[in-house]
């Protein structure tokens, strides 16, 4: 398949472009659930974040930088939908093996601002600063995942599709 091609039919035209994958995913870090380190991040935790642009990370490492997420509002789980930044190597590196389904899980880095102790000794955060969300192989907290990656399909499938379109296209006169 060419980079973009362009099929014209009579009454409709289809286009292909080619990679036109923005780096865009979403993902989710569940309210409510106690994590590994016997915390649990209070409904509305990172309230103070809705809105705001921060940085994806690998691993929480800030010297790995893959592009940023914007914070979304939710009542049962913090939100994110960000953009990889495919000009880095190591953004389309880490791409792969999120659609590959190697490297599911997300964890956030942040700040306490207020907190409290619950049954059993257990860490409830009510209110923090949200600073940074990682991909993990081993999230902290139970659900944190990635839940939408854009992907392109697979080439074998266009092209499969591309030649049943001429094949239509031939049949009703079109070139």
């Amino acid at each position: 398949m060419t980079k973009n091609e362009t099929l014209t039919l009579q009454a409709a035209e289809i286009r292909f472009a080619g990679d036109e994958d923005e780096g865009k995913v979403t993902a989710a870090s569940p309210y409510g659930v106690v994590d590994s380190y016997r915390t649990v991040f209070a409904p509305g935790a990172f309230r103070s974040a809705a809105g705001r642009r921060i940085p994806m990370l690998m691993g929480h490492d800030p010297n790995n930088v893959l592009g940023s997420w914007q914070v979304e509002g939710a009542d049962n789980a913090l939100q994110l939908r960000g953009r990889m930044n495919l000009e880095v190597q190591r953004s389309r590196e880490v791409r792969a093996l999120v659609q590959a389904g190697d490297l599911p899980g997300i964890s956030v880095g942040f700040r306490t601002i207020k907190d409290r102790r619950g049954e059993r000794g257990v860490r409830i955060i009510e209110e923090a600063e949200l600073m940074e969300a990682s991909f993990v192989t081993f999230p902290a907290v139970p659900g944190a995942a990635v839940t939408d990656i854009r992907s392109s399909a697979p080439a074998e499938e266009v092209a499969a599709f591309l030649r049943a379109v001429r094949r239509a296209a031939v049949s009703f006169g079109a070139r």
